[in-house]
């Protein structure tokens, strides 16, 4: 589920967010910043990788439709 995008009701985005700032916060307090500007993302990074934890692990729960992505040149 990737570019972290996805279409939900309420109460299903308010449940992922708190579940993933939970964790980034959790991260951000307890991992040291890093010596690279770019690694310095690590928590963006980690977040764009949840949402693919999140969705599998409640793919019962929902009813998940996946779009194909599309660049326009």
């Amino acid at each position: 589920f990737g570019y972290n995008m996805f279409i939900a009701k309420r109460e299903i985005f308010r449940n992922y967010c708190s579940w993933l700032f939970n964790i980034l916060d959790f991260c951000n307090k307890y991992c040291a910043p890093k010596d690279d500007v770019y690694q310095n993302r690590f928590l963006g990074f980690l977040g764009e990788r949840l949402l693919t934890v999140y969705m599998l692990h409640h793919f019962d729960d929902y009813k998940i439709a996946i779009a194909d992505k599309h660049f326009v040149e």
